[in-house]
Protein backbone atom coordinates (compact mmCIF):
# COMPACT_ATOMS: atom_id res chain seq x y z
CA UNK A 1 0.00 0.00 0.00
CA UNK A 2 1.63 3.43 -0.47
CA UNK A 3 2.40 5.53 1.79
CA UNK A 4 -0.04 8.73 2.36
CA UNK A 5 1.15 11.68 1.50
CA UNK A 6 0.39 15.21 1.40
CA UNK A 7 -0.03 17.29 -1.89
CA UNK A 8 2.63 18.52 -4.15
CA UNK A 9 4.55 21.76 -4.29
CA UNK A 10 3.77 23.35 -7.25
CA UNK A 11 6.81 22.75 -8.34
CA UNK A 12 6.62 19.19 -8.46
CA UNK A 13 2.79 19.15 -9.52
CA UNK A 14 4.33 18.83 -13.51
CA UNK A 15 6.47 15.75 -13.01
CA UNK A 16 5.19 12.97 -14.71
CA UNK A 17 5.12 9.30 -12.90
CA UNK A 18 7.28 8.22 -11.31
CA UNK A 19 7.83 10.57 -9.36
CA UNK A 20 8.43 11.38 -5.60
CA UNK A 21 5.41 13.00 -3.42
CA UNK A 22 6.47 15.78 -0.61
CA UNK A 23 5.40 16.69 2.45
CA UNK A 24 5.88 20.54 2.70
CA UNK A 25 6.09 23.32 5.21
CA UNK A 26 7.11 26.97 4.85
CA UNK A 27 9.26 26.14 7.78
CA UNK A 28 11.20 23.17 5.53
CA UNK A 29 10.83 25.44 1.97
CA UNK A 30 12.68 28.30 3.69
CA UNK A 31 15.39 25.78 5.15
CA UNK A 32 15.72 24.28 1.70
CA UNK A 33 17.25 27.43 -0.12
CA UNK A 34 20.75 26.70 1.50
CA UNK A 35 22.91 23.83 0.30
CA UNK A 36 26.37 24.32 1.55
CA UNK A 37 28.73 22.83 3.39
CA UNK A 38 28.25 25.80 6.50
CA UNK A 39 24.67 24.96 5.83
CA UNK A 40 24.79 21.35 6.55
CA UNK A 41 26.85 22.42 9.36
CA UNK A 42 24.54 24.65 11.09
CA UNK A 43 21.55 22.43 10.88
CA UNK A 44 19.61 20.75 13.54
CA UNK A 45 19.07 16.88 12.86
CA UNK A 46 15.50 17.82 14.39
CA UNK A 47 13.26 18.00 11.74
CA UNK A 48 10.53 15.07 10.69
CA UNK A 49 11.55 13.25 7.53
CA UNK A 50 9.08 13.85 4.63
CA UNK A 51 6.92 11.46 3.68
CA UNK A 52 8.28 9.77 0.25
CA UNK A 53 6.55 7.04 -2.02
CA UNK A 54 7.07 5.76 -5.67
CA UNK A 55 4.34 6.38 -7.78
CA UNK A 56 4.35 3.59 -10.05
CA UNK A 57 0.87 4.21 -11.51
CA UNK A 58 -0.33 5.38 -15.48
CA UNK A 59 0.86 6.43 -17.59
CA UNK A 60 4.22 5.41 -17.12
CA UNK A 61 4.77 2.18 -14.57
CA UNK A 62 7.56 0.57 -15.71
CA UNK A 63 10.35 0.85 -13.54
CA UNK A 64 13.49 3.68 -15.00
CA UNK A 65 16.05 0.99 -14.90
CA UNK A 66 16.01 -3.17 -15.76
CA UNK A 67 19.66 -3.85 -15.03
CA UNK A 68 20.31 -7.29 -13.41
CA UNK A 69 23.38 -9.33 -12.26
CA UNK A 70 23.73 -12.77 -14.51
CA UNK A 71 25.65 -14.27 -11.97
CA UNK A 72 25.39 -15.12 -7.93
CA UNK A 73 26.87 -18.28 -7.24
CA UNK A 74 30.38 -19.17 -8.26
CA UNK A 75 30.08 -21.89 -10.50
CA UNK A 76 27.39 -19.37 -13.08
CA UNK A 77 30.97 -18.14 -13.94
CA UNK A 78 30.58 -18.85 -17.72
CA UNK A 79 33.55 -21.12 -18.75
CA UNK A 80 35.95 -19.55 -20.54
CA UNK A 81 35.88 -20.83 -24.42
CA UNK A 82 38.58 -22.17 -26.20
CA UNK A 83 40.57 -19.57 -28.54
CA UNK A 84 42.96 -16.51 -27.71
CA UNK A 85 44.20 -16.65 -24.39
CA UNK A 86 44.01 -13.32 -22.56
CA UNK A 87 46.11 -12.54 -20.15
CA UNK A 88 44.37 -9.24 -17.09
CA UNK A 89 46.00 -7.57 -14.85
CA UNK A 90 44.71 -5.18 -11.76
CA UNK A 91 46.98 -2.02 -10.80
CA UNK A 92 45.98 -0.20 -7.54
CA UNK A 93 46.97 1.69 -4.97
CA UNK A 94 46.30 0.74 -1.52
CA UNK A 95 45.94 3.18 1.48
CA UNK A 96 45.25 2.10 5.02
CA UNK A 97 42.30 -0.26 4.01
CA UNK A 98 41.43 -3.67 6.29
CA UNK A 99 43.48 -7.14 5.95
CA UNK A 100 40.90 -9.14 5.27
CA UNK A 101 39.67 -6.73 2.44
CA UNK A 102 42.94 -6.71 0.65
CA UNK A 103 43.08 -10.72 0.98
CA UNK A 104 40.07 -11.17 -0.87
CA UNK A 105 40.23 -7.78 -2.77
CA UNK A 106 43.27 -10.56 -4.25
CA UNK A 107 41.49 -14.01 -4.10
CA UNK A 108 37.93 -12.84 -5.54
CA UNK A 109 40.08 -11.37 -9.02
CA UNK A 110 42.41 -14.48 -9.49
CA UNK A 111 39.29 -16.66 -9.09
CA UNK A 112 37.28 -14.74 -11.72
CA UNK A 113 40.40 -14.77 -13.98
CA UNK A 114 42.89 -12.17 -13.90
CA UNK A 115 46.30 -13.47 -14.19
CA UNK A 116 47.83 -10.68 -11.76
CA UNK A 117 47.85 -8.17 -9.80
CA UNK A 118 49.95 -5.03 -8.63
CA UNK A 119 49.57 -3.77 -5.59
CA UNK A 120 51.48 -0.45 -4.27
CA UNK A 121 51.37 0.18 -0.47
CA UNK A 122 51.25 4.13 0.36
CA UNK A 123 51.51 4.17 4.17
CA UNK A 124 54.57 1.45 4.35
CA UNK A 125 54.21 1.78 8.16
CA UNK A 126 50.63 1.49 8.36
CA UNK A 127 50.20 -0.66 5.75
CA UNK A 128 53.18 -3.39 5.99
CA UNK A 129 50.91 -5.96 7.72
CA UNK A 130 48.51 -6.29 4.35
CA UNK A 131 51.57 -6.32 2.26
CA UNK A 132 52.90 -9.36 4.06
CA UNK A 133 49.80 -11.14 3.78
CA UNK A 134 49.42 -11.21 0.46
CA UNK A 135 52.96 -11.02 -0.77
CA UNK A 136 53.35 -14.62 -1.53
CA UNK A 137 50.41 -15.32 -3.33
CA UNK A 138 51.17 -16.51 -6.75
CA UNK A 139 50.01 -13.83 -9.16
CA UNK A 140 50.08 -10.98 -6.75
CA UNK A 141 53.03 -8.13 -6.82
CA UNK A 142 53.45 -5.98 -3.77
CA UNK A 143 55.39 -2.76 -2.97
CA UNK A 144 55.94 -0.45 -0.03
CA UNK A 145 55.95 2.98 -1.38
CA UNK A 146 58.24 4.60 0.69
CA UNK A 147 60.35 7.80 -0.29
CA UNK A 148 62.99 5.82 -1.92
CA UNK A 149 59.68 4.09 -3.85
CA UNK A 150 58.45 7.50 -5.39
CA UNK A 151 61.71 9.21 -5.96
CA UNK A 152 62.66 5.55 -8.38
CA UNK A 153 58.95 6.27 -9.38
CA UNK A 154 59.89 9.82 -10.86
CA UNK A 155 62.97 9.44 -11.85
CA UNK A 156 61.75 6.60 -14.46
CA UNK A 157 58.76 8.10 -15.85
CA UNK A 158 57.65 8.90 -19.25
CA UNK A 159 55.36 11.08 -17.91
CA UNK A 160 57.50 13.24 -16.00
CA UNK A 161 60.01 12.75 -18.98
CA UNK A 162 57.58 14.26 -21.22
CA UNK A 163 55.74 16.22 -18.44
CA UNK A 164 55.70 19.62 -21.03
CA UNK A 165 53.66 17.73 -23.86
CA UNK A 166 50.48 17.20 -21.55
CA UNK A 167 49.37 19.56 -18.22
CA UNK A 168 48.22 16.05 -16.55
CA UNK A 169 51.98 14.55 -17.00
CA UNK A 170 53.04 18.44 -15.51
CA UNK A 171 50.41 17.84 -12.78
CA UNK A 172 52.15 14.24 -11.82
CA UNK A 173 55.37 15.30 -12.14
CA UNK A 174 54.76 18.58 -10.25
CA UNK A 175 52.25 17.39 -7.47
CA UNK A 176 53.46 13.51 -6.19
CA UNK A 177 53.55 14.39 -2.74
CA UNK A 178 50.59 16.47 -2.47
CA UNK A 179 47.66 14.64 -4.59
CA UNK A 180 46.82 11.00 -4.03
CA UNK A 181 45.72 10.86 -7.93
CA UNK A 182 49.11 12.07 -9.16
CA UNK A 183 50.55 8.77 -6.84
CA UNK A 184 48.45 6.38 -8.69
CA UNK A 185 49.18 7.62 -12.01
CA UNK A 186 52.59 7.21 -11.50
CA UNK A 187 51.70 3.30 -9.81
CA UNK A 188 49.94 2.65 -12.76
CA UNK A 189 52.66 4.02 -15.08
CA UNK A 190 55.30 1.12 -13.41
CA UNK A 191 52.42 -1.43 -13.62
CA UNK A 192 52.07 -0.95 -17.24
CA UNK A 193 55.66 -1.70 -18.17
CA UNK A 194 55.89 -4.82 -15.57
CA UNK A 195 53.07 -6.20 -17.18
CA UNK A 196 54.52 -5.32 -20.98
CA UNK A 197 57.50 -7.20 -19.82
CA UNK A 198 55.75 -10.22 -18.45
CA UNK A 199 53.77 -10.73 -21.82
CA UNK A 200 50.12 -9.62 -20.40
CA UNK A 201 47.38 -8.29 -22.80
CA UNK A 202 45.06 -5.35 -21.13
CA UNK A 203 45.71 -3.57 -17.59
CA UNK A 204 42.78 -2.69 -15.42
CA UNK A 205 42.74 0.16 -13.32
CA UNK A 206 40.51 0.36 -9.90
CA UNK A 207 40.51 0.74 -6.28
CA UNK A 208 40.42 -1.33 -3.19
CA UNK A 209 36.63 -0.81 -3.00
CA UNK A 210 36.08 -1.45 -6.47
CA UNK A 211 35.78 -4.73 -8.02
CA UNK A 212 35.47 -6.39 -11.43
CA UNK A 213 31.66 -8.01 -12.06
CA UNK A 214 31.40 -10.53 -15.17
CA UNK A 215 28.58 -10.91 -16.79
CA UNK A 216 27.55 -12.48 -19.90
CA UNK A 217 31.23 -14.10 -20.76
CA UNK A 218 33.83 -15.03 -18.57
CA UNK A 219 36.48 -12.31 -18.34
CA UNK A 220 39.11 -13.33 -20.25
CA UNK A 221 36.83 -13.88 -23.37
CA UNK A 222 35.27 -10.52 -22.91
CA UNK A 223 38.73 -8.85 -23.60
CA UNK A 224 39.31 -11.97 -26.34
CA UNK A 225 36.05 -11.13 -28.31
CA UNK A 226 37.07 -7.35 -29.15
CA UNK A 227 37.73 -5.92 -31.94
CA UNK A 228 41.81 -5.30 -32.64
CA UNK A 229 41.26 -1.39 -32.85
CA UNK A 230 39.72 -0.88 -29.31
CA UNK A 231 42.57 -0.56 -27.32
CA UNK A 232 40.45 1.00 -24.15
CA UNK A 233 37.47 -0.27 -22.52
CA UNK A 234 35.08 1.56 -20.08
CA UNK A 235 32.89 0.12 -17.40
CA UNK A 236 30.12 1.65 -15.81
CA UNK A 237 29.81 1.39 -11.97
CA UNK A 238 27.46 0.53 -9.43
CA UNK A 239 27.87 2.34 -6.42
CA UNK A 240 27.13 0.64 -2.58
CA UNK A 241 24.36 1.61 -0.72
CA UNK A 242 25.54 0.61 2.87
CA UNK A 243 22.64 -1.06 5.38
CA UNK A 244 24.38 -0.57 8.46
CA UNK A 245 26.86 1.59 10.06
CA UNK A 246 29.04 -0.71 10.73
CA UNK A 247 31.18 -2.92 8.33
CA UNK A 248 34.56 -4.53 8.53
CA UNK A 249 34.75 -6.34 5.32
CA UNK A 250 32.56 -4.43 2.27
CA UNK A 251 32.88 -7.32 -0.22
CA UNK A 252 31.34 -9.92 2.42
CA UNK A 253 29.23 -7.33 4.48
CA UNK A 254 27.53 -5.03 1.97
CA UNK A 255 25.23 -6.40 -1.37
CA UNK A 256 23.19 -3.44 -2.34
CA UNK A 257 24.41 -1.24 -4.75
CA UNK A 258 22.42 2.23 -6.47
CA UNK A 259 22.70 1.37 -10.26
CA UNK A 260 24.72 3.36 -12.83
CA UNK A 261 22.36 6.04 -14.53
CA UNK A 262 23.59 4.71 -18.23
CA UNK A 263 21.01 1.30 -17.78
CA UNK A 264 18.46 3.88 -16.44
CA UNK A 265 15.67 6.32 -18.70
CA UNK A 266 17.63 9.65 -18.38
CA UNK A 267 15.04 11.77 -18.07
CA UNK A 268 12.61 9.97 -15.79
CA UNK A 269 16.13 9.55 -13.34
CA UNK A 270 16.54 13.42 -13.53
CA UNK A 271 13.19 13.96 -12.41
CA UNK A 272 13.08 11.08 -9.69
CA UNK A 273 16.49 12.47 -8.42
CA UNK A 274 14.93 16.01 -8.17
CA UNK A 275 12.75 15.43 -5.77
CA UNK A 276 14.38 12.85 -3.68
CA UNK A 277 16.90 15.53 -3.74
CA UNK A 278 14.17 18.21 -2.27
CA UNK A 279 12.89 15.83 0.07
CA UNK A 280 16.28 15.37 1.86
CA UNK A 281 16.87 18.74 1.98
CA UNK A 282 13.06 19.58 3.69
CA UNK A 283 14.13 16.64 5.93
CA UNK A 284 17.53 18.77 6.92
CA UNK A 285 19.31 21.14 5.11
CA UNK A 286 22.40 20.60 3.59
CA UNK A 287 21.47 16.98 2.61
CA UNK A 288 19.76 17.84 -0.45
CA UNK A 289 23.59 18.49 -2.06
CA UNK A 290 23.86 15.43 -2.70
CA UNK A 291 23.96 13.82 -6.40
CA UNK A 292 22.66 10.79 -7.43
CA UNK A 293 25.95 8.96 -7.11
CA UNK A 294 28.03 9.78 -3.52
CA UNK A 295 31.61 9.41 -5.19
CA UNK A 296 32.18 9.09 -9.24
CA UNK A 297 29.67 8.37 -11.44
CA UNK A 298 30.65 7.59 -14.82
CA UNK A 299 33.15 4.67 -15.54
CA UNK A 300 37.00 3.09 -14.85
CA UNK A 301 39.03 2.28 -18.02
CA UNK A 302 41.39 -0.85 -18.89
CA UNK A 303 43.56 -0.86 -21.65
CA UNK A 304 45.46 -2.55 -24.12
CA UNK A 305 48.88 -2.73 -23.11
CA UNK A 306 50.01 -3.24 -26.76
CA UNK A 307 49.10 0.34 -26.96
CA UNK A 308 51.68 1.45 -25.48
CA UNK A 309 49.64 3.11 -22.80
CA UNK A 310 50.05 6.19 -20.38
CA UNK A 311 47.83 7.02 -17.37
CA UNK A 312 45.65 10.26 -18.37
CA UNK A 313 44.23 10.34 -14.80
CA UNK A 314 42.54 7.67 -12.30
CA UNK A 315 39.23 6.95 -15.54
CA UNK A 316 40.71 6.70 -18.27
CA UNK A 317 44.29 5.78 -20.55
CA UNK A 318 46.52 7.95 -23.85
CA UNK A 319 47.88 6.01 -26.01
CA UNK A 320 50.97 6.45 -28.47
CA UNK A 321 50.16 8.23 -31.48
CA UNK A 322 52.60 9.15 -34.80
CA UNK A 323 54.55 11.74 -34.11
CA UNK A 324 55.51 10.29 -30.87
CA UNK A 325 52.74 12.09 -29.11
CA UNK A 326 50.29 10.56 -26.72
CA UNK A 327 47.06 11.18 -27.64
CA UNK A 328 43.29 9.92 -26.17
CA UNK A 329 42.04 6.79 -28.15
CA UNK A 330 39.47 8.09 -30.61
CA UNK A 331 36.06 6.92 -30.44
CA UNK A 332 36.37 3.73 -32.56
CA UNK A 333 39.52 2.65 -30.55
CA UNK A 334 36.98 3.05 -27.41
CA UNK A 335 34.47 0.91 -26.08
CA UNK A 336 32.59 3.28 -24.31
CA UNK A 337 30.15 2.47 -21.10
CA UNK A 338 26.80 0.76 -22.94
CA UNK A 339 23.22 -0.38 -21.56
CA UNK A 340 24.21 -3.79 -22.99
CA UNK A 341 23.30 -5.71 -19.56
CA UNK A 342 25.75 -8.38 -20.77
CA UNK A 343 28.43 -6.08 -20.50
CA UNK A 344 30.67 -6.40 -16.92
CA UNK A 345 30.65 -4.06 -14.67
CA UNK A 346 32.51 -2.35 -11.55
CA UNK A 347 30.90 -2.49 -8.23
CA UNK A 348 32.10 0.06 -6.37
CA UNK A 349 32.10 -0.16 -2.74
CA UNK A 350 32.07 3.86 -1.98
CA UNK A 351 32.27 5.04 1.94
CA UNK A 352 31.17 1.83 2.88
CA UNK A 353 30.54 1.68 6.77
CA UNK A 354 30.93 4.75 9.40
CA UNK A 355 34.49 3.65 10.30
CA UNK A 356 35.84 3.62 6.70
CA UNK A 357 34.37 6.58 5.54
CA UNK A 358 36.08 8.18 8.64
CA UNK A 359 39.44 6.37 8.35
CA UNK A 360 39.34 7.16 4.52
CA UNK A 361 39.14 11.25 4.98
CA UNK A 362 41.44 11.07 7.76
CA UNK A 363 43.68 9.85 5.25
CA UNK A 364 43.08 12.16 2.55
CA UNK A 365 43.70 14.93 5.11
CA UNK A 366 41.72 18.56 4.70
CA UNK A 367 42.15 18.68 1.16
CA UNK A 368 41.73 21.83 -0.72
CA UNK A 369 38.52 22.32 -3.00
CA UNK A 370 40.81 22.01 -6.21
CA UNK A 371 42.67 18.96 -7.50
CA UNK A 372 46.23 19.82 -8.84
CA UNK A 373 45.55 23.46 -7.42
CA UNK A 374 43.20 23.93 -10.79
CA UNK A 375 40.14 21.80 -11.29
CA UNK A 376 37.13 22.50 -9.25
CA UNK A 377 35.93 19.34 -6.90
CA UNK A 378 32.38 18.83 -8.32
CA UNK A 379 31.09 16.12 -6.08
CA UNK A 380 29.31 17.91 -2.98
CA UNK A 381 29.73 14.62 -1.04
CA UNK A 382 33.17 14.05 -1.24
CA UNK A 383 33.60 17.72 0.15
CA UNK A 384 30.91 17.85 2.84
CA UNK A 385 32.51 14.71 4.52
CA UNK A 386 36.13 16.51 4.46
CA UNK A 387 34.55 19.54 6.57
CA UNK A 388 32.87 16.68 8.90
CA UNK A 389 35.36 14.44 9.46
CA UNK A 390 37.84 16.72 9.75
CA UNK A 391 35.82 19.43 11.79
CA UNK A 392 32.69 18.13 13.05
CA UNK A 393 31.36 16.12 16.34
CA UNK A 394 30.71 12.46 15.88
CA UNK A 395 26.81 12.70 16.33
CA UNK A 396 26.66 15.48 13.42
CA UNK A 397 28.84 13.41 11.10
CA UNK A 398 26.99 9.92 11.95
CA UNK A 399 23.95 11.88 11.28
CA UNK A 400 25.38 12.65 7.48
CA UNK A 401 26.37 9.44 7.38
CA UNK A 402 22.85 7.50 7.98
CA UNK A 403 20.75 10.36 5.82
CA UNK A 404 23.22 10.42 2.84
CA UNK A 405 25.53 7.76 2.46
CA UNK A 406 23.08 5.67 3.86
CA UNK A 407 20.38 6.60 2.36
CA UNK A 408 18.92 5.35 5.60
CA UNK A 409 15.47 6.21 5.05
CA UNK A 410 12.91 3.38 4.00
CA UNK A 411 10.43 5.31 2.39
CA UNK A 412 13.37 6.62 0.24
CA UNK A 413 15.41 2.97 -0.51
CA UNK A 414 12.00 2.17 -1.45
CA UNK A 415 11.28 4.67 -3.67
CA UNK A 416 14.78 3.85 -5.23
CA UNK A 417 13.85 -0.32 -5.32
CA UNK A 418 10.63 0.31 -7.19
CA UNK A 419 12.17 2.16 -9.71
CA UNK A 420 14.27 -0.39 -10.55
CA UNK A 421 17.71 1.51 -9.00
CA UNK A 422 18.64 -0.75 -6.35
CA UNK A 423 19.96 -3.97 -7.32
CA UNK A 424 21.59 -7.20 -4.76
CA UNK A 425 24.49 -8.27 -6.15
CA UNK A 426 26.11 -11.30 -4.58
CA UNK A 427 28.17 -12.93 -6.77
CA UNK A 428 31.72 -11.48 -5.14
CA UNK A 429 30.64 -12.24 -1.86
CA UNK A 430 29.58 -16.05 -2.77
CA UNK A 431 33.02 -16.63 -4.69
CA UNK A 432 34.67 -15.20 -1.46
CA UNK A 433 32.64 -18.12 0.60
CA UNK A 434 33.94 -20.71 -2.39
CA UNK A 435 37.45 -19.36 -2.19
CA UNK A 436 37.99 -20.29 2.03
CA UNK A 437 37.75 -23.86 1.33
CA UNK A 438 40.79 -25.98 1.55
CA UNK A 439 40.50 -26.98 -2.02
CA UNK A 440 40.24 -23.45 -3.83
CA UNK A 441 43.43 -22.43 -1.67
CA UNK A 442 45.48 -25.31 -2.56
CA UNK A 443 44.46 -25.29 -6.48
CA UNK A 444 44.56 -21.46 -6.69
CA UNK A 445 47.70 -20.71 -4.50
CA UNK A 446 49.68 -23.23 -4.46
CA UNK A 447 50.30 -24.67 -8.21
Amino acid sequence: MPLACSPLPPALRSLPCPAVRLSTSPQLMMAARSRSTSAWRRAKPHLAPPLLSYDGGAPQSAPLASWTPRLSAPHDLPPRMRGKHVKLCIALLVKGAPLDVVRDYCRYHLYVGFSQLFLFFDDPAADREAYVAVDGIPGVACFLCDRKFWRQCVEESEMVRRREQNRVFEDTAACVETEHKCRQNLCVELAIRRARAMGLDWLLHIDIDEVFLPQAEHPQDFFANLPAEVVQVQLANHEVVPECLSVTNWMRDASLFKVNRCFADAEGLRRLWQSVRLAREQALPGAGAATYFNAYEGFKSAVRLESTPLPYDVHKFLVLAPFDRYVAPSAKMTRAPTSAASDPVILHWANCGLHNWRRKYLNLGNFPNLWWGRVPIKLPVHLISRDLVHGAGAEEAEHFYRKVIMADTPAERACLSQAGLLVRVDFPRNCLLACDSEEFDRQKFTE
